[in-house]
């Protein structure tokens, strides 16, 4: 991304704009969330981000009302303190999780060849996902604008591409 072309990222860091052009565009930026964390600690999360709001992220009935607005701050994190751990992992027990532990002082790396190899794991298993070896085993994939990753993310996982 171009120096000065963020506009807004919210507090969670989602919705980026771009001052530069309305709309969405493809590119190789490739965010990854924190909703693969264990349960416990997306909980100690969640309550952290809403207790910078204005709700006790620990009263059941205020979680209750500040869910019935719908464009307050970390609203979509209620639901995670509410339903409990079986609701959880109903929603996110089949997605694809990424790890990165190396991640934390990223600049930029993860969105094309050459990244450093990403644990992931899903329902059939864990793997270690390596950039140069998926376009080596998907060649159809080299000088892909997006790279990868991306590839891998947006679909290749969907259809069982190979990944080592």
């Amino acid at each position: 991304m171009r120096a000065g072309a963020a506009d807004v990222v919210d507090n969670g860091q989602h919705n980026p704009n771009s001052r530069l052009t309305r709309g969405f565009a493809g590119t190789r930026f490739t965010y990854l969330h924190w909703h693969n964390y264990p349960y416990a600690k997306m909980c100690d999360r969640a309550r952290q981000k809403l207790n910078n709001s204005l709700v006790d992220p620990d009263d059941p009935r205020a979680l209750e009302r500040y869910a019935a607005n719908p464009n307050l701050p970390g609203r979509h994190l209620v639901n995670l303190l509410l339903r409990g751990e079986e609701a959880h992992a109903r929603r996110y027990g089949s997605c694809l999780q990424v790890f990165s532990p190396w991640a934390r002082g990223l600049q930029g790396a993860l969105s094309g060849y050459g990244a450093p190899e990403l644990l992931m794991s899903d329902p059939r298993g864990s793997f270690v996902w390596n950039a140069e070896r998926y376009v080596q085993n998907n060649p159809d994939l080299r000088g892909w604008t997006l790279g990868p990753l991306m590839d891998f993310l947006l679909h290749g996982w969907i259809k069982g591409r190979h990944i080592s």
